[in-house]
């Protein structure tokens, strides 16, 4: 006897079929498209460039600081390397809170990121997400 014969003989669509349609199985799958579109907003990379710790008690805006210190990129949303900076010892460009370095030279040599990044959390759902919370040394 297969599924086909069992179900005729106890009835295809019965009393305890609905119940287990609308109690059990309904409710069960009202929360995947939570999780399936979840990843979307929680794995969201927002835009990032190099933190470079010297500069951070300076008191200069994060546009000032990409500018001086992050080569320009074209492929990128901001403009600007998210995985590069100018190889400088920034200490010697900063004196008394206040920078010297004026304008970068697009010939400086580019390095990786070795302090971390900044992330642009200028709009609200940028703030937390995977990629923000992730520390450098799972990297």
């Amino acid at each position: 006897m297969d599924l086909d014969e069992i179900l005729h003989e106890v009835g295809e669509n019965g009393k305890y079929q609905n119940l287990m349609l609308w109690f059990v199985f309904l409710p069960a799958h009202l929360t995947f498209g939570c999780h399936a579109f979840s990843q979307l907003f929680m794995t969201w990379t927002p835009d990032h460039w190099c933190q470079i710790p010297e500069l951070a008690a300076a008191n200069l805006s994060d546009h000032l600081i990409r500018h001086l210190t992050i080569p320009p990129d074209l492929t990128t949303r901001t403009g600007y390397s998210q995985c590069s900076m100018y190889k400088l010892d920034y200490s010697i460009h900063t004196q008394h809170n206040t920078i010297i370095l004026k304008e970068p030279n697009t010939n400086w040599t580019n390095v990786t990121c070795h302090s971390g990044w900044i992330y642009n959390t200028s709009s609200n759902w940028d703030r937390d997400t995977v990629v923000t919370k992730v520390s450098d040394d799972a990297l």
